[in-house]
């Protein structure tokens, strides 16, 4: 499932993935590459705080249940 961030200098997406049950952000671009690791919900604190924009986009098939 792909994260796309869109902040007032850039646009930059991740690359998330379930592991064990859990969203683990996988790859993402060198600007936003802090997150990979983190929890979605320290991720979604971080841009709300921000108050960056972000969209979860799916393709078909990719199970789209909840992040956290």
């Amino acid at each position: 499932m792909l994260l796309r961030v869109t902040a007032p200098h850039f646009v930059a997406g991740a690359i998330w993935k379930k592991v064990n049950n859990r969203w683990s952000c996988i790859q993402a671009a060198p600007i936003i590459k802090w997150m990979i690791d983190k929890s979605p919900v320290e991720v979604q604190y971080y841009l709300n705080k921000k108050q960056w924009h972000y969209q979860w986009i799916t393709t078909k098939g990719e199970d789209n249940d909840n992040r956290s």
